[in-house]
């Protein structure tokens, strides 16, 4: 490390972004390297060019995938100095600058970042959010959970971010539901939802698809996904009722696969806006009395609370 800080005016922005992800990535402890890394690129980011004496910002050379591996690698090293800080700052203003080349996963990556060190940037949320509507369609389920759960997490309104979600969501959730239902009809000669874990399996091909570009996307939603996006909606207050009727038949499908803190935030987030689920509430009551030596006294609290709500 002490050799690597040494050597970091001699990087360029791409080593700079991977030095940081690696360690994050092997979470390997480097907070001399991390802050060194945020002191040297927010006195760069502070300077005029004619301080700069002519040399160029690296900040201004990082692309897309290097800010957001940058932010990622901060916030899971958990890294939040008064230093960091500023540097994220910084990054920030590079990232409005270039969201044009952001991809959804790129987007969803640095929102999860700044709101995992609970960083305030409203005007790098606000530009992400137009972008976000522009590309929806090429967002996968985790990468959709990342982004409302960041916003949410932030308490940053973007009214027309999650209206676009929803509708994306409530579309694909449909076609899963239907394939599931195909699927359980021709394994058991009955139609209905299974009971337990059945996870189809979806082309994600585009070309071949029949579907509209708003499903071409389509993936299997994982259970942190599902408890994350209702739990997101839920906090902030964007009630659709459309929406948790949907994922409340995800869920049935994925329910073996939850765990205490996926079930306590679903039910939480139901009980919070008032939305009843019977259904999915009976199969999670099963489940929860199977699992209850797993649950923390906060997730039983929850689930408690929830249970007595609705």
């Amino acid at each position: 490390i002490p050799t690597t800080i040494e050597k970091l005016d001699q990087f360029d922005s791409q080593n700079l972004a991977n030095t940081v992800w690696a360690y994050a990535t092997i979470g390997h402890p480097a907070s001399e390297l991390f802050e060194a890394m945020a002191a040297a690129l927010k006195v760069t980011a502070s300077m005029s060019s004619a301080d700069n004496n002519g040399s160029i910002n690296k900040l201004d050379t990082f692309n897309s995938q290097a800010i957001s591996n940058t932010a990622w690698a901060y916030a899971s090293m958990g890294h939040y100095t008064p230093s960091s800080k500023l540097f994220l700052d910084a990054l920030a203003k590079s990232a409005i600058k270039k969201l044009g080349q952001f991809n959804s996963q790129e987007m969803a990556i640095t929102t999860w970042g700044y709101a995992t060190l609970n960083h305030p940037s409203p005007k790098l949320f606000d530009a992400i959010s137009y972008q976000a509507i522009q590309k929806l369609p090429t967002f996968n389920s985790q990468g959709i959970a990342n982004t409302v759960w960041a916003y949410a997490t932030m308490g940053h309104s973007a009214p027309e971010l999650f209206n676009s979600i929803s509708q994306l969501l409530i579309e694909r959730i449909e076609i899963i539901n239907s394939q599931a239902i195909i699927t359980n009809a021709a394994t058991h000669g009955r139609v209905g939802y299974p009971m337990g874990n059945l996870s189809p399996k979806f082309s994600n091909n585009t070309s071949s698809s029949s579907t509209s570009s708003s499903t071409n996307k389509i993936d299997n939603f994982s259970s942190q996904a599902i408890a994350n996006t209702v739990w997101a909606y839920a906090t902030a207050g964007h009630t659709d009722a459309r929406l948790f009727d949907a994922m409340s038949q995800l869920a049935l499908l994925k329910l073996l696969s939850f765990n205490s803190q996926e079930i306590a935030n679903t039910v939480w987030a139901y009980a919070t806006i008032g939305h009843p689920a019977p259904e999915l509430f009976n199969a999670i009551s099963n489940l929860a009395i199977s699992e209850l030596d797993t649950f923390n006294s906060q997730e039983l609290v929850n689930t408690l609370w929830a249970f007595a709500t609705l």
